[in-house]
């Protein structure tokens, strides 16, 4: 009898801690479908920790990717990606379409910030998957992100129509969290190509989603895209700056204390900005090399070369060449790392700006040619001449640099004048031939697109000699 009554209570108790695990479990959805993993993480840690205990496996993963997903925002990216690809070759993941979508999206997310053909193989099999299973949110979800790649790897054009079609999309399936990503996304997209006045109704409008659906507080992401926004307009008001400051200082204090390490470093990139404008040296320097550390620690290789970027440009600016040059070199590292085509011709260009500063104008000249080269090869893939112009606007720093370096430093007025003609007869040549093409488009990927893409990658991974290493050579 008293072994029945003992079996009875732990059957019991097992009962209980199953219907305890799926409390914890809607409790941590409900927070993180509004953003909220700093919520979320504790509480699917808690039911993965349960489940485990009743043996539901199934519902074990579903809660550790959960907490995956919060544990990647507090440490180093590259060593949850590893426990993420193996628990993606458990038999449980590999046979049941929701779970392995699940584990693939926080894979395609971490790939993201660290290597762009990783994360389009991730979110090309949740496409597959998906549309397999006839699930429209994450079919949406999946070609918004794949988008996203398209974009890293420097089709803009594709990137924000893909965009703007998951940002639609996602509002009509009533899908808060990626409309509201997918919105920031195209808001940031829009403040690069120079549009921080027009990307502010889109974040006040993705703001108020958020408000509205249940988010205590906007997404840190979000208030970023709004401090690039207002930081970015070509001349920001005394009290948007004001404005703009104390919201980098309130969304850094969240983010700290909610050890979120990828946007520590985007405040931390943000802030030197803001204290190099307004000619605080010391914490501009302090910030970026903040930035820079943390983002190495998170192995954030994107927002690790845009801190180094800045170093440069701080040091360079502030007569101290040899730092730029070291700086720069780890900053064109971190971006070849990630294939990220956009921000590589900035770094480039910076790179030879520095070996002017050196005294290395021959070298600094192959530099601007290269930076030149790689936003050629961006242009190819813009959708229209309106695009292009407005992506030369966006680089014309680059070209206007390269014209100087050639009438100043090299003492050519026929090659500088080439530069400048050449930027310009490009959008020229490019609207002719957008005015041929138009009414003929087809979506399908020709043999030529697909050599230009390899052309491209190419580019991206060409060796760039060292600043030092030329010197020396000297």
């Amino acid at each position: 009898m008293a072994r029945v009554v003992l079996l009875a209570s732990a059957i019991a108790l097992i009962s209980l801690n199953a219907q305890t695990a799926a409390e914890l479990l809607a409790q941590a959805d409900h927070f993180a479908d509004r953003g909220n993993w700093y919520a979320a993480g504790p509480l699917y840690g808690d039911a993965e920790v349960a489940l485990g205990n009743a043996g539901d496996s199934r519902n074990e993963m579903y809660a550790m990717f959960g907490r995956l997903h919060r544990d990647v925002e507090q440490g180093s990216y590259s060593i949850v990606r590893a426990q993420v690809v193996k628990a993606l070759d458990n038999p449980v993941v590999e046979t049941d379409p929701l779970l392995r979508i699940r584990g693939l999206a926080l894979l395609g997310n971490i790939d993201l910030n660290t290597d762009a053909a990783a994360a389009k193989d991730d979110w090309t099999r949740v496409l597959a998957i998906a549309k397999k299973i006839g699930d429209p949110k994450w079919e949406n979800r999946a070609q918004g992100e794949l988008g996203l790649v398209d974009g890293t790897e420097g089709d803009i054009g594709k990137a924000g129509m893909a965009l703007y079609s998951a940002v639609v999309t996602s509002a009509k399936l009533g899908d808060v969290a990626a409309h509201i990503s997918f919105a920031t996304w195209l808001a940031n997209g829009m403040i690069i190509q120079g549009m921080g006045d027009r990307a502010m109704p889109l974040i006040d409008n993705a703001t108020k989603v958020a408000l509205e659906n249940g988010y205590t507080e906007v997404p840190l992401r979000l208030s970023i895209a709004k401090i690039r926004a207002m930081m970015n307009q070509p001349d920001p008001k005394r009290e948007t700056v004001i404005e703009a400051n104390k919201l980098i200082a309130s969304t850094l204090a969240q983010a700290q204390n909610e050890h979120v390490l990828g946007a520590q470093t985007e405040r931390l990139n943000e802030s030197g900005k803001f204290a190099r404008r307004r000619g605080a040296l010391s914490a501009a320097e302090r910030a970026f090399t903040q930035a820079a550390e943390v983002a190495s620690t998170a192995a954030l290789p994107r927002q690790e070369g845009e801190a180094w970027l800045h170093l440069s440009q701080f040091y360079r600016t502030n007569k101290q060449p040899d730092k730029a040059a070291d700086a720069i070199d780890r900053g064109i590292a971190a971006i070849q790392r990630v294939e990220d085509a956009y921000d590589l011709p900035e770094h480039v260009a910076e790179k030879a700006e520095v070996q002017s500063a050196l005294g290395s104008l021959a070298a600094a000249d192959a530099s601007y040619q290269h930076a030149t080269d790689l936003i050629e090869g961006l242009l190819v893939n813009a959708p229209t001449s309106q695009v292009k112009s407005g992506m030369i606007g966006a680089m014309s720093q680059i070209y206007l640099a390269h014209f100087r370096l050639a009438w100043n430093g090299l003492h050519n007025a026929p090659y500088s004048f080439l530069i400048i003609e050449g930027a310009r007869g490009r959008s020229l040549l490019d609207s002719i031939r957008f005015a041929r093409q138009s009414g003929a488009a087809s979506t399908a990927e020709t043999p030529g697109e697909v050599e230009i893409s390899h052309l491209q990658r190419s580019l991206m991974h060409d060796k760039l000699t060292s600043v030092h290493a030329i010197m020396s050579a000297m």
